[in-house]
């Protein structure tokens, strides 16, 4: 993102965000009218299934995008393991290190010498699509209805790339590679691997959400 700097871009880039702010005060506003209708009783019964169902269609658009960007991100890991070699993502491990998560400890320096969790693989694979499905729900409870009605890829693009730090400063650290892949062979490979694979992601997600 590029800040407007002082003279005409920065005072041109006001209104702009003056009617940006003007439009989530009111939708803020709106809902805080909602709510209380709800709660005196006011609301009738066509307005709770209108509310309910616009819900639950943006819960079901979030899912499915969360589920077409993690399948993006898979095909994207197959087509790099056949056309380059690129070695597949170990899921087994990644649900080797969910399943010591209830056991107190987050970071491990080396998962091999952790004992074998029941199912782990089947654990991992399960924590990569649950995290996507989380995104995609997320993402479309911040960006409303608005964007739902005309998906912009930028937007969307960005998100993905900010989701990439629970992995830099979460999961890489907590499987023993250090933070943000510090500890691999190639680290600044491993890191531009994966700004790739989460723009992968998010076209996966745009896909989903232009479809839906």
């Amino acid at each position: 993102m590029v800040f407007p700097g002082p003279g005409p871009a920065g005072t041109a880039a006001r209104p702009a965000r003056a009617e940006g702010t003007a439009r989530v005060c009111a939708h803020l506003r709106a809902l805080a009218q909602t709510c209380t209708a709800v709660l005196s009783g006011r609301l009738s019964a066509t307005d709770r299934g209108n509310s309910k169902g616009a819900a639950m269609e943006t819960l079901w658009t979030g899912l499915l995008m969360g589920v077409c960007g993690t399948l993006a991100m898979d095909i994207w890991a197959q087509v790099l393991h056949r056309a380059a070699g690129q070695p597949l993502p170990n899921w087994a491990m990644v649900g080797r290190w969910a399943g010591h998560l209830p056991g107190g400890r987050i970071f491990h320096s080396d998962m091999a010498q952790l004992d074998p969790v029941t199912a782990e693989t089947a654990l991992g694979w399960a924590v990569h699509y649950g995290v996507g499905l989380a995104y995609g729900v997320i993402f479309v409870a911040l960006a409303g209805p608005d964007w739902l009605a005309q998906p912009s890829f930028v937007p969307l693009w960005i998100f993905s790339l900010l989701t990439i730090a629970a992995g830099w400063f979460l999961l890489q650290p907590g499987m023993g590679l250090g933070w943000a892949a510090a500890r691999t062979a190639r680290p600044w490979k491993v890191r531009g691997m994966g700004l790739v694979a989460h723009t992968v992601f998010g076209l996966g997600m745009w896909i989903g959400a232009v479809v839906a």
